[in-house]
């Protein structure tokens, strides 16, 4: 929706947050992909990887310091504000998902070629 939709909010002031486990060193992918879509230079993400921080300002419960993912998008106008939340704790949901994908893979004939998951479910196999 946000890659489709997200240049409607060009005009808006945006802000994009994002915090993984202390040991993630790749690149923040899904917060960098919500900023393509809402047109917003990957040097205005905020990546949170103090711990500190993380269970203080973001409420990350101590026992899932090692293992989330959370991202937050905030849209503002003038007197408005849209704010997206999303928290994953542990790793259950990310083994969940991995196991939809394969079961898509397998029991569909897809074409032979690079799928990623949106592809997947714009093709209402996710």
């Amino acid at each position: 929706m946000l890659q489709q939709f997200g240049h409607n909010f060009k005009d808006y002031e945006i802000s994009i947050m994002e915090s993984h486990q202390s040991s993630k060193l790749t690149e923040p992918g899904t917060a960098y992909h919500i900023a393509n879509s809402l047109h917003v230079a990957h040097e205005r993400v905020i990546s949170i990887r103090d711990a500190k921080t993380q269970a203080y300002k973001i409420h990350i419960p101590v026992a899932y310091l090692e293992k989330h993912a959370y991202h937050q998008i905030v849209i503002k106008d003038k007197n408005d504000e849209i704010k997206i939340e999303t928290k994953v704790l542990g790793h259950d949901s990310y083994s969940n998902g991995v196991k939809k994908i394969l079961e898509a893979c397998v029991n569909n004939k897809l074409a032979n070629r690079r799928h990623t998951v949106l592809d997947l479910v714009a093709m209402g196999l996710l």
